[in-house]
């Protein structure tokens, strides 16, 4: 008895990190366990057949779920695989489907076991279901209020907001003057275990929308050409577009796109009159709104259209408002887990599973199947091999690897701004000749590096240029290149990012042409570099610490290594395919070599693709040049490769095994997800708490790794998994912490690796980076 008490005891302190204070942790995921395991059920089964030639039967068969449920009331209907659809009830009316066949084939008990999707699926409608009828009093409104926003999917609208005061529930909803409205978005993700028992992940975001239709927009004589739009009037997860016209007929008018049917026509004959039934005269005399969709061109009743709205265009809409919702977009781990308590006491039981719920208290980690673990942060190494932990301390202890040569810097800058440009300069070029900035007033000077921190020389060569001409800009950008070999770098000042007469894509473009890296200054930041009349107070410094990094890394210099990784890693790569234009993809290579990441290269193919997958002649291309570039500076080659893989790995897997078994060369292939993972907290007493960089989550097939500590909000974990190779997960998972300490470009750590970071950021920048070579130069920071 005493064995088994004690066995308890170990099992219990496994689960639970204290915290140096004589207090417990334990550590719960938003994802929570069913109280009971399902019961079989009875559904009614559709096969489902093609006819004639078709291309794409996947879609066509989402589009027959889609149709055999809004035919019949929007009931419950399932996909399972593309052979199958199922009911609870027997449905009367069968859509005709161009391309598919749909054929009754009688009611039968399914398997949990076999039939996870299915159940996952009902799992969901009965969740909407319920919440449908969920009502709660609404604060601002001053009455009862229905709580939640049902259109059957797996996101579910929240327009009557839990408040952060932890005291007591008070509700509200959030809307602006012109009837914006925030929504907490509660995006539910069931899924089961081999044993029958039901799992809720949960995640929540906000979105914003309009009370406004396009039709009420049109009626207050806005223009509504080019806005994005949601298509209110369908359940189908992927229904936004751009309005495209507003076309001169009328919803009543027969269109030939709609095979002579008027818009309120189809709906009527698609068994949808509710949706049109109550339009008066004036309503039947809207005019028709063009959408162009993903791939094609619709028509929509304006009725059924809203604007979309993210925070970008909020932000241009109403910035007040978009500042004031900060404290309810941007959740710590406490306002989550209470607000996901809230959401799951609304759900309750679910009788028609037999009084099946979802458990709040049954999401800690034990339960769930993972442990906990926590990466100590690195230390860096810089000049003559010191060691720092905070990576300012570089500025006073020198940099790890500096060019070989003097950086000649060529400046540019708009118009009225020459004075400002060459003050700024000189203080940039004293803080890394000299190692100090002197006062406006020439009274005073304060140290702030070690000198010769970056061995600067400005040319003379001075540029400048009129704003909002994109003519201009490309002149001036090749004038410049008249002088490549008089210079290395180019200073550049642009106006603030917001502005649209930025230059910096047109000078980017041309310049990595001709392989000149640039740094660029916006002039906000000119304005804070030049304000130092007080030394000890003086806001600057922090700018001139960044562009001073930028300008090492796109000259080719290291400011900083790890001290260790502790592995037997000579290489890691990261892989990422962009998507800079329509179908046309680039996939791209970041490199850091040796235990140290001292040494930091990138290479992107001249060749671009189609798809997702790299194909096999641009990863030979890759690699090769790859251990070429290794053998060059280690005078052989490496014996072991990591790969990063930013998303998902579908490149063959045969294809790596056969290519590096033929090098002799050891590798393991790791996917890093920047989405998917699964957020967690820390919960100390009765308070969650968001997790510290360096804390994973793992059950030993994939592992949710927090990089980066957030103030505001809460962490969005990566997602790790190894594909293929001998390396632990444990081991893989602190390689890419480390990692994401690596960035050189600033003292400001990313939130993924380097490799996979650095390979993200070429294909964003895919038109700024000189192709068809490996190079230390970093242009893409």
């Amino acid at each position: 008895m005493c064995k088994i008490i004690l066995l308890n005891i170990i099992n219990v302190l496994n689960n639970y990190l204290c915290n140096g204070k004589g207090f417990f942790m334990s550590f719960h995921l938003e994802i929570f366990k069913s109280n009971i395991q399902l019961k079989e059920q009875k559904f009614h089964e559709y096969t489902l057949s093609g006819v004639g030639s078709v291309d794409n039967f996947y879609q066509l068969v989402g589009q027959a779920q889609y149709a055999l449920s809004s035919q019949n009331k929007f009931e419950f209907v399932s996909r399972m695989g593309d052979m199958y659809l199922y009911s609870l009830k027997k449905l009367e009316n069968m859509p005709e489907i161009k391309g598919v066949k749909i054929e009754y084939t009688g009611c039968k008990n399914l398997d949990i076991k076999n039939h996870k999707e299915v159940y996952s699926n009902l799992i969901v409608y009965y969740i909407n279901k319920i919440l449908k009828y969920k009502k709660i009093y609404d604060k601002t409104e001053e009455k009862e209020v229905e709580k939640y926003k049902i259109k059957f999917r797996k996101s579910i609208f929240n327009p009557v907001i839990l408040q952060k005061e932890e005291n007591k529930k008070i509700y509200t909803s959030i809307v602006n003057r012109d009837g914006i409205r925030v929504y907490r978005v509660f995006n539910i993700m069931p899924y089961i275990d081999d044993h029958g028992y039901a799992y809720l992940r949960c995640d929540i975001n906000h979105i914003f929308e309009s009370d406004k239709t396009i039709y009420d927009m049109m009626k207050e004589n806005k223009n509504v050409i080019g806005l994005k739009v949601d298509y209110l009037w369908t359940n189908n997860t992927n229904s936004t577009g751009i309005i495209e016209d507003v076309i001169d007929k009328t919803i009543s008018d027969k269109l030939v796109e709609l095979k002579g049917q008027s818009l309120i026509d189809y709906f009527i004959n698609n068994k949808q009159e509710y949706r049109v039934n109550k339009f008066t005269e004036e309503d039947k005399k809207a005019n028709v709104i063009k959408v162009k969709g993903h791939k094609n061109t619709f028509y929509f009743i304006p009725h059924s259209l809203k604007q979309v709205i993210d925070r970008e265009s909020l932000k241009s809409i109403d910035s007040k408002f978009s500042s004031d919702i900060e404290k309810y977009i941007k959740m710590d781990m406490n306002y989550r887990m209470r607000s996901l308590s809230d959401f799951l006491d609304d759900i309750g039981e679910i009788k028609e599973l037999g009084n099946l719920r979802f458990d709040f208290n049954l999401n800690s980690i034990n339960e769930l199947g993972f442990k906990q673990r926590k990466i100590d942060k690195p230390y860096f190494l810089v000049s003559n091999g010191k060691v720092i932990k905070n990576k300012t301390g570089v500025f006073y202890k020198g940099y790890y690897l500096k060019p070989n040569n003097k950086i000649r810097v060529a400046i540019m800058c708009p118009e009225g701004y020459v004075e400002e440009s060459k003050n700024a300069l000189s203080k940039i070029l004293s803080f890394n000749k000299n190692g100090y900035i002197v006062s406006n007033d020439k009274t005073e000077q304060k140290n702030f590096a070690i000198k010769s921190l970056l061995d600067l020389e400005y040319t003379g060569i001075f540029y400048k240029y009129k704003l909002g001409d994109i003519t201009e800009y490309k002149r001036i950008a090749g004038n410049l290149i008249k002088n490549e070999k008089e210079f290395d770098l180019v200073l550049c000042v642009i106006p603030n990012k917001s502005d649209e007469s930025n230059p910096y894509s047109e000078f980017k473009k041309i310049w990595a042409k001709h392989n000149i890296p640039s740094q660029m200054i916006c002039i906000d930041s000119l304005k804070i570099i030049n304000n130092c009349k007080d030394l000890n107070n003086y806001n600057g410094i922090y700018y001139i610490y960044e562009i001073s990094l930028g300008m090492l890394a796109k000259s080719g210099g290291v400011p900083w290594g790890l001290k260790e990784i502790n592995s037997d890693v000579d290489c890691f790569v990261g892989l990422d395919v962009g998507n800079p234009y329509k179908g046309i993809r680039y996939p791209s290579s970041s490199v850091v070599f040796d235990k140290n990441g001292t040494l930091i290269n990138y290479f992107k193919p001249e060749i671009p693709q189609t798809g997702e997958i790299i194909v096999e002649g641009i990863l030979q291309e890759i690699f090769d040049e790859i251990i070429l570039s290794y053998e060059r500076k280690f005078n052989q080659k490496p014996k072991h490769i990591v790969i990063h893989r930013d998303g998902f790995a579908r490149e063959n897997i045969n294809w790596y095994i056969n290519y590096f078994s033929q090098k002799n060369i050891k590798f393991d292939i790791v996917e890093v997800k920047k989405q998917g993972a699964v957020k967690f907290a820390i919960k100390d007493k009765d308070i969650f708490k968001n997790p510290e960089a360096g804390y994973y989550l793992t059950n030993g097939k994939y592992a949710y790794l927090v990089t980066n500590d957030i103030k505001i909000g809460s962490p969005r974990p990566l997602k790790i998994e190894k594909v293929y190779g001998d390396t632990s997960l444990d081991d893989i998972v602190k390689q890419i912490f480390y990692l994401s300490e690596l960035h050189v470009g600033s003292f400001k750590k990313t939130r993924l690796p380097i490799t996979t970071e650095y390979a993200d950021r070429i294909s964003k920048n895919i038109m700024y980076i000189p192709s068809g070579c490996l190079s230390k130069k970093l242009f893409f920071l």
